[in-house]
């Protein structure tokens, strides 16, 4: 049971990496006059960095040089949700057997497709044993550390890592 907790963990974790270097790099183009308007809303969720991320990519300006390696990532990332959505939002049920045999039962609230303003809510469960559930660790601990090193070489290449000379607002 607590390597099956260490390894949502890590799941947890590799996401959060991965989603806060995507709000990490919108708030370093702030300093580029491409990008520069388009910040006063400063996208959340992951769905919102990721088609800011996709919009800078797409448009003329000194990202879009490195889209080639930053696009692919969101098909990937794309393909990893369903499960990260379980870890991280799902209500958490251990099974064991009395022979050792063991299971984690996820349980949460599923919100209408997108593009659907009204529909069913649905309760959606996944059940995963311990070998599952390190694969998929594996799987986001190979994706975090994939965009990490693309990461890395565009703020390289853009000089992001360069001291943050812009303002801070604190509220």
């Amino acid at each position: 049971m607590k390597s099956m907790m260490m390894d949502r963990g890590w799941l947890v974790n590799s996401y959060a990496q991965v989603e806060f270097l995507l709000g990490d790099l919108i708030w370093q183009l702030r300093s580029f006059p491409e990008y520069s308007t388009e910040l006063h809303a400063f996208p959340l969720s992951l769905d919102g960095r990721v088609a800011r991320v996709t919009e800078f990519c797409q448009r003329d300006g000194p990202l879009r040089a490195h889209s080639n390696d930053i696009l692919p990532l969101f098909d990937r990332l794309a393909q990893l949700d369903e499960g990260r959505q379980f870890f991280v939002h799902g209500y958490c049920a251990f099974y064991s057997t009395p022979a050792g045999d063991m299971a984690m039962q996820f349980r949460r609230f599923v919100p209408p497709a997108k593009g659907e303003k009204k529909g069913p809510v649905r309760r959606k469960d996944l059940i995963v044993r311990p070998a599952e559930l390190a694969a998929a660790r594996d799987r986001w601990a190979l994706f975090a550390d994939t965009s990490m090193k693309i990461f890395r070489g565009v703020y390289q290449a853009l000089r992001l890592e360069e001291p943050d000379l812009l303002p801070i607002e604190r509220a």
